[in-house]
């Protein structure tokens, strides 16, 4: 089981690495859209998506959501991943979600990589 799905212009991605494996390295998913907080919430919304760690890069926004149930929709839908606390896999476990160790950033220390499960 991985990370696949598509995003919101329904165009097809795949984050392909076994759910029991941690996710990888951080830059390795820089091309891959991300489900996000609306722009108004600032620097909220550009730390938890590691703005500042990719090397000047732009995010791709597969969805903009306001509340936490939204954004577990939106990733079981497959419209981006997500960063998040390694806390949120007991507080935000569903059916559909998968959490998964992904590399330490800067900012982060213990991120886990919030994704569709399949």
């Amino acid at each position: 089981m991985g990370c696949a799905g598509a995003d919101a212009a329904g165009a097809a991605h795949s984050y392909s690495q076994p759910a029991s494996q941690p996710a990888g390295r951080f830059p390795e998913l820089w091309d891959e859209p991300f489900v996000a907080a609306p722009a108004e919430t600032g620097s909220w919304r550009d730390y938890w998506l590691a703005v500042d760690e990719r090397d000047g890069r732009l995010v791709r926004i597969g969805a903009v959501v306001e509340q936490p149930d939204d954004w577990l929709i939106a990733i079981a839908n497959g419209y981006g991943l997500a960063l998040a606390p390694e806390s949120a896999a007991r507080f935000y476990a569903r059916p559909g979600i998968t959490h998964r160790p992904v590399s330490r950033t800067r900012r982060l220390p213990a991120p886990n990589l919030v994704c569709p499960d399949g």
